[in-house]
Formats: C-alpha cells, sequence, structure tokens
C-alpha cells in the first residue's frame, strides 16, 4: 500500500491526464485595426481549435493609467458566415475599441478545453495561449 501511495505522490493523476507539449502556432491569431484615429475598432481573430482542443472562452486584458490590471471577457463568433476567405474558417472573432495608446499594454487570453471523452469522462484540464495585441494586428494571415 505504501508503495501504492508512492507512486501516486511521484506520478500524479494530474500530470498524465495534462502530459504532452501544449506550445501552440500562434500564426493562425490576427487582428485587424480598422481605423488611425485615436480610438479604432479592431477585430481579433483566433483560432477554433489547437490541438484538438476548442475554443471557450476569450478575455481582454490590459494595465489601466494607475497600473491596476483590468480583466474583460470578450464575446465570441464564428466570422465564416458574413466574411469571405478561407482563413475565416479556421478561427473565431472578437472586437474591441481600444486607444492607439493603449494597444501595447492589451493582452488576449485564449481558453481552449478539451471535447469529453468517448464515455462521457470529463478532462479537467484546459490550454490557455496568450497573444499580445500589438503583435497581431496587422499580421497576415
Amino acid at each position: 500500500m505504501k508503495l501504492i501511495a508512492l507512486l501516486f505522490f511521484i506520478f500524479p493523476l494530474a500530470s498524465i491526464a495534462c502530459s504532452g507539449n501544449d506550445n501552440a502556432d500562434s500564426s493562425n491569431a490576427f487582428a485587424i485595426k480598422h481605423s488611425d484615429s485615436e480610438e479604432s475598432r479592431i477585430s481579433i481573430y483566433l483560432p477554433k481549435e489547437v490541438k484538438n482542443v476548442s475554443l471557450s472562452s476569450i478575455t481582454i486584458s490590459y494595465s489601466d493609467s494607475s497600473g491596476t490590471l483590468v480583466s474583460i471577457p470578450a464575446e465570441f463568433h464564428d466570422p465564416s458566415a458574413y466574411e469571405e476567405g478561407e482563413e475565416y474558417d479556421a478561427v473565431m472573432a472578437t472586437y474591441l475599441v481600444a486607444r492607439s495608446s493603449q494597444v501595447e499594454n492589451i493582452n488576449i487570453i485564449a481558453g481552449y478545453t478539451y471535447p469529453s471523452e468517448p464515455n462521457g469522462e470529463v478532462v479537467m484540464c484546459s490550454l490557455q495561449r496568450n497573444y499580445k495585441l500589438s503583435e497581431v494586428i496587422g499580421k497576415n494571415f
């Protein structure tokens, strides 16, 4: 019994369930700034799936002028229904209006969840991808 307890201590089940290299290729993430005025509308496109896990949440975070971190959950949708081009088939879209001076401080956090297993088991792991808005604006898709 002590041997089994030792094995579970050394190899916890969480490490088995969530193991693997989860580094995602961020080449499918891109953003489009629709104007160069002081405040502009920005369309953000993130991959629908990363390594067989589906996009489940998008959070936009930034530091305000007092240094406080502000996180805002964002709604997202499938843009392929009204945008033409195959680059929109594999992404989900969200939008925001931001001041040009704040673009450097804005981060996008995409949360991905695993699908249920064949017998209905739920995998208690998730993936998270962090993108700097300044790095994905104007990126070629």
